[in-house]
C-alpha cells in the first residue's frame, strides 16, 4: 500500500448539479456590494438603466447570463417594451437558471487546468509504512 497526499472524485456520484455551475462567492459579494448604491437609486420606469445594471454585475461577478436573459439586455438596452420583450420570451427567462454553467471559468487558465489534471506526482522521499 502507498500513502496518498490527495483524494481524487471525479467519477463520485452525487449532487451533480451543484458541480456544474461554479462561480467565485467573493467576487459576486463584492459586485452585490459594488452595485447595492446603484441598485438602490433605480428608476423603475427606466429599463435600460436596469439592463446596464444587469451588464455591469455580470461583468464584475464573472457570470454570463443565459441566452434568453441576454437577448431580453439587448432589446431592453435597444429601448424596446419590457411587457413586450417579456411576453415573447417569457419560456426563456422563466428557465431555473439564469447563468450559464461553468461561465465563472477563466479561460486563460486552461493551462492551468489540464496541468492540474495530470497524473499525481509521486514524492520519493515518501516511505511506505
Amino acid at each position: 500500500k502507498e500513502i496518498s497526499a490527495f483524494a481524487l472524485t471525479g467519477g463520485a456520484s452525487g449532487d451533480e448539479a451543484e458541480d456544474s455551475f461554479d462561480f467565485d462567492e467573493q467576487k459576486m459579494e463584492g459586485a452585490l456590494d459594488a452595485l447595492a448604491g446603484e441598485a438602490e437609486t433605480l428608476n423603475e420606469d427606466d429599463p435600460k438603466a436596469a439592463a446596464t445594471l444587469m451588464r455591469k454585475f455580470s461583468r464584475l461577478s464573472g457570470l454570463k447570463f443565459n441566452d434568453g436573459i441576454e437577448e431580453a439586455i439587448g432589446r431592453l438596452e435597444a429601448g424596446e417594451d419590457p411587457d413586450a420583450i417579456e411576453s415573447e420570451l417569457g419560456s426563456l427567462l422563466d428557465s431555473e437558471d439564469p447563468f450559464v454553467a461553468g461561465s465563472n471559468r477563466d479561460p486563460r487558465n486552461a493551462a492551468e487546468t489540464r496541468r492540474r489534471k495530470k497524473a499525481p506526482r509521486r514524492d520519493p522521499t515518501l516511505h511506505d509504512l
